[in-house]
């Protein structure tokens, strides 16, 4: 009966290219073995003492036959992709060289015979999927005798399936299998996985299914900006930041403009800020959120003395326009503003215009509104507030 993953069922943020080059750079590798390589070269490529590191690694590029070759591809491609795409392409390398050798250093530890292959670190990167997406969904192909076909079925069951019979091939003797490998790729791929998960180095969207180790470290989902997160912004006052909001050209936004769109929800955790420190782009949630855990270990307090108190911004948001508010806003005579919603800046508009456009319900008291002569950014039912007469 042959039994392989054809699909899962998991969210794929970014490309994985490096996935992609692992396999091409692996077949190339394994079939110029194949073809063209002499033999004391060919040698070269085999794992088989302590004394010869190159084989731990150079071992992975070469397989014995053409379905050794094209399996081990197989489940590269479903697992390495989603793994790769998961924890980006830079990681990914590191984590394949990782598994690479701790399934050498598993395989001389219980075989004195040479191995090829990449099924270790296959398994590394099976392991690692375990950890991160028991729950997920694995599209199956069967074929029983004759008949082909395809089911669905819960990660665990058919990983720990796997795992099981890499147990009993390790103890009953191999076969001809390099079982101590595969046990080695898996605990490496488990073990690496503890750890990104306890450093929060892997980011979970509102779609993934929870973790195997959520009980302990609980996630980090990119989606979420948690109320510590937009105090800290709000406590930065008129500092500014480089933003990327759905996927539009950098603009740059004061913190308390960037706390008031993180609030009205224009801007998500999944949109972009710069870091000056990492130089490079990062997911709002996970830059505030490193930002917020250094401001806990230099023991201070986040003070968001900017913020009002959130039942009274409630009510400012909440409240129905009446017509005071319009009489009080076309008071302002010819003060002109503009008005921020749905990622665009819309005006400007003078103040009797606006007021129109309040009762109309053109606009709300939730937009934000910039008065381009003070040049601060604030909701229009704050601005009421402030300037109730």
């Amino acid at each position: 009966m042959l039994l392989v993953p054809v699909r899962l069922d998991v969210l794929f943020p970014r490309i994985p290219w490096m996935n992609y080059a692992i396999i091409a750079i692996t077949t190339i590798v394994t079939f110029l073995w194949w073809l063209s390589f002499p033999e004391e070269l060919q040698k070269m490529f085999v794992l088989q003492s302590w004394s010869e590191p190159l084989g731990w690694f150079a071992s992975a590029l070469v397989h014995g036959d053409i379905f050794h070759w094209f399996f081990n591809m197989m489940f590269l491609w479903v697992f390495g992709n989603a793994i790769c795409s998961k924890i980006g392409n830079g990681r990914y390398i590191g984590l394949y060289l990782f598994f690479t050798l701790t399934a050498g250093i598993f395989h001389l530890l219980m075989s004195d015979r040479g191995a090829i292959g990449a099924s270790g670190a296959i398994n590394g990167v099976i392991g690692f999927y375990f950890a991160l997406y028991p729950m997920n969904q694995i599209k199956m192909f069967y074929l029983f005798g004759l008949r082909p076909g395809t089911f669905q079925i819960t990660g665990y069951w058919v990983i720990l399936f796997w795992l099981a019979g890499d147990i009993y091939g390790a103890i009953s003797g191999g076969g001809g299998i390099a079982y101590g490998a595969h046990l080695g790729g898996f605990i490496g791929g488990m073990s690496l996985a503890f750890i990104f998960l306890k450093l929060k180095l892997v980011e979970f969207q509102r779609a993934d299914n929870s973790h195997l180790f959520q009980y302990f470290f609980g996630s980090f989902v990119i989606d979420d900006l948690t109320k510590e997160m937009k105090d800290y912004c709000a406590s930065l006052g008129t500092k500014e930041f480089k933003v990327k909001v759905n996927e539009l050209d950098e603009q740059l936004i004061p913190a308390n403009l960037l706390h008031r769109m993180m609030q009205t929800k224009h801007v998500k955790g999944t949109d972009l800020i710069y870091d000056p420190i990492e130089n490079d782009w990062l997911a709002v949630s996970r830059f505030f959120h490193n930002k917020v855990e250094a401001h806990k270990k230099s023991g201070r307090k986040i003070e968001a003395h900017e913020v009002l108190p959130e039942k009274a911004a409630e009510r400012v948001i909440e409240a129905s326009p009446e017509p005071s508010i319009s009489d009080n806003i076309r008071s302002w005579g010819q003060e002109s503003f503009y008005i921020y919603r749905d990622g665009q800046n819309h005006g400007p508009y003078p103040a009797p215009l606006l007021a129109d456009y309040l009762e109309q319900k053109h606009v709300f008291l939730e937009d934000q509104i910039f008065n381009k002569i003070k040049q601060e950014w604030q909701s229009l039912g704050e601005l009421f507030a402030q300037k109730r007469v």
